[in-house]
């Protein structure tokens, strides 16, 4: 009898450590997740457009009231000391795998927000560029009406040439057709030398 009782109080005694155990891993996980919380926090403070960081928080929120109903579940549960051990192990991997999950969120909410950021620095630049194509459009338009304006006067000036080209061939023309009258003159007073000579 005094046997059984003394193997009674120690797996009650290795029971109560077991429930400490779950308790401080209960604890751990409780602070990690109000850590989580503050930097989620922080990063919907930081981001302010992310329409995501409130279902992640609610989310958050929602783990940590489901995990301490988790644990008390999970105590009531157990028959011995040995699968209390078991399930609170599992449940610390559990744990660790939500955490490593919500890091990994984070980790792409940081992205995007980098991502963002870097959209948002680019944005100033190809503003400034388009700024500076519209500037230089109204200097390409006054260039390309200057060339049309000076277009007719180029067109002038080839027309008065070709007018002169015209005048100068009509002189030309009613030189040549002088000089048959020339020669004839010419010709009749040489005719008439020798008249006069005699």
């Amino acid at each position: 009898m005094n046997s059984a009782l003394a193997l009674l109080n120690s797996a009650l005694a290795l029971l109560n450590s077991a429930l400490a155990l779950l308790n401080s891993a209960s604890g751990t996980m409780n602070s990690a997740l109000a850590l989580l919380n503050s930097a989620l926090a922080l990063l919907n403070s930081a981001s302010g457009t992310m329409d995501s960081a409130p279902a992640l928080l609610i989310s958050a929120s929602g783990t940590m009231s489901s995990a301490p109903a988790l644990l008390i579940g999970a105590s009531g549960i157990m028959n011995s000391s040995l699968a209390l051990l078991n399930s609170s192990s599992g449940i610390m991997n559990s744990s660790l795998a939500l955490l490593n999950s919500v890091s990994g969120t984070m980790n792409s909410a940081l992205a995007l927000l980098n991502s963002a950021s870097g959209t948002m620095k680019s944005a100033p630049a190809l503003l400034i560029s388009a700024s500076g194509t519209m500037n230089s459009a109204p200097a390409l338009l006054i260039s390309a009406s200057g060339t049309m304006n000076s277009a007719p006067a180029l067109l002038i000036s080839a027309s008065g040439i070709m007018n002169s080209s015209l005048a100068l061939l009509n002189s030309v023309s009613g030189t040549m057709n002088s000089a048959p009258a020339l020669l004839n003159s010419a010709s009749g007073t040489m005719n008439s030398a020798p008249g006069t000579l005699d």
